[in-house]
């Protein structure tokens, strides 16, 4: 089997010839790493007051310049070469929009609002801040994509990546897009949930455009040739569900059905991620049409045991592979004795051994172990 060959079978429930593996990879330390790349230390050089006039001066020029054309493709082809070195089956590309607001700030398209921080190697990473979508009225002055014209950019997008690296590796497509997630963050948790009472019916349209524009470039990435679609959006804490599966139903049930059915009308296998404690949300994500889930955590308390036997064959399983220590600085024998345990624990439907989750502490070295240990432990 190939690489893509050995993601689908596992994704159907059915046996490859081995257990595949996943990268989540798209911190620049470790893609620098995998490759014997320099890190180049772009965010120590924002802190100085002359570049910090430049770039506040010239952020519309910058913010053109950031077209995922122009910047996504270089970064996660360089993503995807990592990945090959490192021995992956599947690797993570996404397509999003940025707009720079000066030398701190950036903003993206669900309406929240970043910070650059020090990715502690002196690189630059984009933290979280806080959502611009306050109230019905910020909403309807939001300069809001146009679901069509968005869906079109992310067909050429991963058309490039697929003809590219289709034949060296399996590509999960992320279509930067999101509906509890994007709506969460964009309005911020505790003013979403008051004006799910206050004011559902405002809500409901944010609800409904998000849908429209995540299931139209859906059906985009099925046109591209990519196989495989990567649906991040996080549902719960490390205690368990943000929000009670009765509300999830209610507010985005439909939407993420929709989702899914629209991946699969383009033959496209589609993956469910969410942090934190999901083990009571795994049937519902299963009922909603899903192939595949992602990250399984084990610092929030999931096993595969534990969620194998919750959910059956009715998913196929990523993840749980530690990345606090296990992936940091655990020595081979960890990493093996980790993935050796993970690839037991998950038996009796598919499974797929990934990291949970990225960030730039994580080591390449590591990351290759871990796939020489699903390698060597494959049944």
């Amino acid at each position: 089997m190939n690489s893509l060959e050995r993601v689908l079978a596992a994704l159907d429930g059915r046996r490859p010839d081995r257990i595949p593996t996943f990268s989540q990879l798209f911190d620049a330390k470790p893609i620098d790493d995998a490759l014997g790349n320099y890190h180049v230390p772009v965010y120590r050089w924002t802190r100085s007051p002359y570049v910090q006039r430049f770039v506040d001066r010239a952020a519309p020029v910058i913010s053109a310049l950031a077209h995922p054309y122009v910047l996504g493709l270089p970064f996660f082809s360089t993503a995807l070469l990592a990945d090959i070195k490192l021995g992956f089956d599947l690797g993570l590309a996404m397509y999003f929009k940025l707009r720079l607001v000066d030398h701190e700030e950036v903003q993206d398209i669900a309406g929240r609002s970043y910070r650059f921080c020090d990715d502690g190697f002196g690189g630059i990473y984009a933290m979280y801040d806080h959502g611009l979508i306050g109230d019905p009225e910020s909403w309807k002055a939001f300069r809001k994509e146009d679901p069509a014209r968005f869906a079109r950019g992310a067909r050429v997008y991963f058309s490039i990546l697929n003809w590219l690296f289709g034949g060296r590796i399996a590509i999960a497509a992320c279509v930067g897009l999101s509906m509890h997630q994007d709506i969460t963050e964009g309005m911020g948790f505790t003013n979403f949930v008051t004006w799910c009472r206050r004011d559902p019916g405002f809500v409901r349209d944010i609800i409904d455009y998000k849908t429209e524009i995540l299931v139209e470039t859906i059906r985009a990435v099925g046109q591209s040739g990519v196989k495989v679609l990567w649906f991040g959006d996080d549902l719960a804490y490390r205690s368990g569900p943000m929000l009670s599966p009765k509300m999830l139903e209610e507010l985005f049930g439909d939407s993420f059905r929709r989702a899914a059915e629209a991946a699969h009308a383009g033959g496209v296998k589609i993956i469910f991620h969410t942090c934190g404690n999901v083990l009571d949300l795994l049937p519902m994500i299963a009922d909603w049409g899903y192939d595949g889930v992602h990250a399984l955590e084990p610092t929030a308390g999931v096993t595969l045991k534990e969620a194998r036997a919750r959910i059956g064959d009715r998913l196929c399983l990523i993840g749980n592979v530690d990345i606090t220590h296990t992936l940091v600085d655990a020595t081979r024998e960890e990493v093996f004795s980790e993935v050796r345990d993970s690839i037991r624990d998950a038996a009796g439907g598919g499974y797929i051994v990934s990291q949970t989750n990225t960030h730039a502490c994580i080591s390449a070295r590591n990351l290759r172990w871990m796939v020489m240990a699903a390698q060597e432990y494959s049944p």
